[in-house]
């Protein structure tokens, strides 16, 4: 759910803004500022995408984190199986907003994970031949 969301996301907000990659001639000042607005505006399409991603994806985080932590009772129960099963105990016994748990943390790593990776791609883009 994330990548079609994030890159989705980010396409959208590119096209909104108009913003496309150009090749600028780094060797001089113009070209060096021009570049590096564009990775500016590029980084922080990446960053709202990413954080706007993560809203969808973090329930199922938070369900892989407890069917992956969990212990098996010593009669070979399990609490959580599924995915879904697991958002619902969850949410019944937690709460609804329960299912976000460690979202904050998340979507700054997410939205900064996707600015720097997002400016790096699209400068390496233009750096090839």
């Amino acid at each position: 759910t994330y990548n079609g969301i994030y890159f989705a996301t980010q396409a959208e907000l590119k096209k909104l803004l108009h913003l496309q990659i150009h090749h600028y001639d780094e060797s001089t000042s113009e070209g060096f500022r021009a570049h590096l607005w564009e990775m500016l505006q590029t980084s922080s399409c990446a960053f709202v995408a990413g954080s706007f991603a993560t809203c969808f994806n973090a329930p199922f985080d938070t369900a892989k984190s407890r069917i992956q932590q969990q212990v098996t009772s010593p009669c070979g129960k399990r609490k959580y199986n599924g995915t879904l099963e697991t958002l619902m105990i969850i949410a019944k016994e937690e709460g609804p907003r329960a299912v976000y748990k460690g979202f904050v943390p998340k979507m700054w790593r997410m939205g900064l994970g996707g600015a720097v990776g997002m400016a790096a791609f699209e400068t390496a883009h233009v750096l090839m031949p």
